[in-house]
This record gives structure tokens, C-alpha cells and sequence, in this order.
């Protein structure tokens, strides 16, 4: 049995190597945007995809729901609502985060959290990165939680 580490590695290998990423990204974006969970009026939490990730980038193109994302700060993340890509600044790890104008939204503001994940089992286990962001923010997080990933980083 491999241990965390291990399988965040074995994964992040495996998620490389996938072909047609963006395709496959499109067809998941398409699923989530089709499902009955998303409805007008919700506020979504997101994430600023980063390349070998699902791309969330075209949930900015919607007109029924509104999208916040998080910033880092110190140990811990703030989500704040985006309204295009032009309110996102590159932040910490490189990664595209709202810019200081943006308003804050509140965990409880939030209808559904959509995380990134490198891998996830069957039980909705989820390994992320290893630092820790989202499993401090989702602590005591009462919304709907999706993560999204490719078929091949599910796990037993």
C-alpha cells in the first residue's frame, strides 16, 4: 500500500501523461455545467486551474451563477468574487488569484465548493497538494463539496 506522498506522486505522473486533457476538461466542465446541481443564483466556489488540472477557466463564461475564488493568506485562503479574467492577479505557487479590489464572500455565502484534486478515491477521499488550503478552509465547510479530476486518478 502506497502512503500519501507515494500516491500524490504515482498520481501527479499519471495526470501528465494524460492525452487530450482539454478535451476531456471541456467534456467534465460540460457535465457539471448540464448537472442539476447547478441552478440560477448560486454562488460557486472555484479554483484557478493550473495546466495539468480540469480547466475551470470557462465557468467564467457563464451568465447563471455567480463564481468566487481563493487567495492566499499566510497559512490559509479567502475566496473573493471574480467577475472575468481580468480580476485575477498571479499570486503565491504561481497560481492566478483575485486581485486586492475584489469582494470577499463569506464560506457561508457559498452554495458549492469545486475542488482541485490530483487524485480521489471511491469513498471521496481527495489528495490535493499537500499543503493544506483546502482541507483547513473545508474544515467545518457545510455546502456541497465537487471535486474534479480525470477518470484515471480515480482510486479504490
Amino acid at each position: 500500500m502506497l502512503n500519501k506522498n507515494e500516491l500524490r506522486n504515482h498520481f501527479l505522473k499519471i495526470r501528465k501523461n494524460i492525452k487530450n486533457k482539454e478535451h476531456l476538461s471541456e467534456k467534465i466542465i460540460n457535465n457539471l455545467l448540464n448537472s442539476s446541481i447547478l441552478n440560477e443564483n448560486l454562488m460557486i466556489g472555484c479554483y484557478a486551474s493550473l495546466p495539468d488540472e480540469v480547466n475551470t477557466w470557462k465557468l467564467l463564461d457563464n451568465t447563471i451563477f455567480k463564481l468566487c475564488f481563493p487567495r492566499i493568506q499566510g497559512e490559509f485562503m479567502e475566496f473573493y468574487e471574480v467577475q472575468n479574467k481580468s480580476d485575477f492577479i498571479k499570486g503565491k505557487f504561481d497560481i492566478y488569484e483575485p486581485k486586492i479590489s475584489c469582494q470577499p464572500v463569506h464560506k457561508e455565502k457559498i452554495d458549492i465548493m469545486l475542488i482541485p484534486c490530483i487524485a480521489i478515491d471511491k469513498k471521496g477521499n481527495r489528495i490535493g497538494y499537500g499543503k493544506g488550503y483546502y482541507d483547513r478552509y473545508l474544515a467545518n465547510y457545510s455546502g456541497l463539496k465537487v471535486a474534479l479530476c480525470f477518470d484515471k486518478t480515480i482510486y479504490n
